[in-house]
């Protein structure tokens, strides 16, 4: 009887994680714009990230928003939790971490970037189909160390990066001009 009980709850709990994953919004601040760094940048750059970003955007940014920018070290757990969160707009992570972030579902296609992205490092991994469309599009840009991003920094990374912009944005323009800049 004890395993039964066990079981219900086990099941109950379950169900109800599940349903609080049905929001199909996100909670993202509108008047901030959030990006999250996940990769090997040493974290004593972060105080450098907010002025940098409300440089690239600033021809864009006409809703005088906010920027916050958070540095961390590659982290799946960090990125996993991130997501379910919903509250960044858009995230430069480590190339490691692609196959969490990779889903068409949750991500806004970039496919305007399509003609000015550099033939290196190659992108068509990052094209996938909509499953609701049937449709083909780029969903993730990658930057390597020849990038403006990363040259800005002046560091050396290990690996690429990828940048993408989540789909329940309010910032979704915006995120996608921030990665125009990055490239």
């Amino acid at each position: 009887m004890k395993m039964i009980n066990k079981v219900i709850f086990v099941m109950a709990g379950l169900l109800m994680l599940s349903a609080c994953g049905t929001n199909s919004g996100g909670n993202q601040d509108p008047s901030t714009l959030n990006v999250m760094i996940l990769s090997e940048i040493p974290l004593n750059y972060q105080s450098s990230f907010n002025p940098y970003v409300e440089e690239l955007i600033s021809d864009v940014n006409n809703e005088d928003l906010d920027v916050n920018v958070s540095l961390f070290l590659v982290s799946h757990d960090k990125l996993a939790i991130e997501i379910v969160a919903r509250e960044v707009d858009v995230f430069v992570l480590d190339e490691s971490l692609k196959h969490i972030i990779m889903d068409p579902y949750g991500l806004h296609p970039l496919d305007e970037l399509i003609d000015i992205l550099p033939e290196t490092p190659p992108y068509e991994e990052y094209i996938m189909r909509d499953e609701e469309t049937g449709s083909h599009h780029l969903y993730a840009v990658p930057l390597d160390n020849d990038s403006t991003f990363v040259r800005d920094l002046g560091v050396e990374l290990p690996s690429n990066l990828i940048a993408v912009v989540v789909k329940t944005s309010p910032h979704k323009e915006i995120g996608v001009h921030l990665i125009e800049k990055l490239l």
